[in-house]
């Protein structure tokens, strides 16, 4: 709901909104607006800008390789943006992959410490560009690539990258929710400890 929107409604009875209800409601206008805008941006630009490629780019040179080395660089850029940029400002979250000695793979995943609460916009900005981009590469590939092998060889290195980052993000959220609710749980334990204690204080 806007802002005027509210403050015009609460006022037709001719009485003025409690500060803490408007206060309330300006914290819900602001979770519909993005706090990064320029990682937003770059969110969704570099996808843009490697779909653009594949599909317009190719249409309008006849080397492949331009086209290929443009495509691959801008998949490039929208997996590194992706992987240690905008996950953290956007939702607060963050991964990486570690090849141990043994050569087993080690998942590292971070969550925001503080308990700001995300945008809504910038939570759908950033879910929708990574659970949308791997499907939309492979309508595009049966579609744009002809079954050519060097196309195919683009589609691939695209759903590689963006899958690697789908998961990724995927088991970071996962991961986020889960200790999550385990400080709930330790704090509901806590808090009825205490309260066990208070009570057989008092008798």
């Amino acid at each position: 709901m806007d802002v005027g929107e509210f403050s015009m409604n609460s006022h037709m009875d001719g009485s003025a909104p409690p500060a803490q209800t408007v206060a309330a409601q300006f914290d819900a206008a602001a979770q519909d607006k993005t706090t990064h805008p320029v990682a937003v941006f770059f969110h969704l630009f570099f996808k843009g800008a490697a779909l653009f490629c594949f599909t317009i780019l190719r249409l309008l040179t006849d080397s492949f390789i331009v086209t290929f080395i443009v495509c691959v660089f801008a998949l490039a850029f929208d997996f590194w943006v992706v992987k240690n940029v905008t996950g953290r400002l956007l939702v607060g979250l963050r991964w990486w992959n570690e090849i141990l000695e043994d050569g087993s793979n080690k998942w590292i995943f971070e969550s925001r410490a503080d308990n700001k609460v995300v945008s809504r916009y910038d939570s759908l900005m950033f879910w929708g560009g990574i659970y949308l981009t791997p499907p939309c590469w492979v309508v595009l590939g049966l579609l744009f690539s002809g079954f050519q092998l060097q196309w195919l060889i683009v589609v691939v290195i695209a759903l590689v990258l963006s899958c690697a980052n789908l998961a990724g993000y995927w088991k970071c959220q996962k991961d986020a929710s889960k200790r999550l609710r385990n400080f709930l749980t330790q704090q509901a334990v806590s808090v009825a400890v205490n309260n066990m204690q208070s009570g057989a204080a008092a008798v």
